[in-house]
């Protein structure tokens, strides 16, 4: 039980991670409460106890879960950024570009009008 609870204590000093799987931290709270509270049959004991790890298990999961789900999100909006950033940089070379070519025409005109 003592590892149970060191790992329930692990977890619960970030605050981030427990702000993530709040539920689920309570649940596994309550499970670790439940199985440190003396029991007089031994099967018990022990399944609250593995109910308790189990708990704690899942809200350490959950909490990683969601943590992959942000960071994913995370690098799908930088991505999003990059492409919407190479775009504009795009149109911008296109438009000037056809300024260039706007003006070069001008020029060739005028060359010509000249030369006739």
């Amino acid at each position: 039980m003592i590892n149970v609870r060191a790992e329930l204590t692990n977890l619960q000093m970030n605050s981030q991670l427990i702000q993530s799987a709040l539920v689920e931290f309570n649940y596994a709270e309550q499970a670790v409460k439940t199985a440190e509270e003396p029991i007089t049959g031994k099967m018990l004991g022990r399944h609250l106890m593995f109910i308790a790890d189990r708990k704690v298990d899942i809200a350490e999961t959950r909490e990683k879960n969601r943590m992959l789900a942000l960071e994913h999100q995370q690098r799908n909006e930088v991505k999003l950024a990059a492409r919407n950033r190479d775009i504009a940089m795009a149109r911008n070379d296109a438009m000037l570009s056809k300024a260039d070519a706007g003006k070069l025409s001008m020029e060739t005109d005028a060359e010509r009008n000249r030369s006739q």
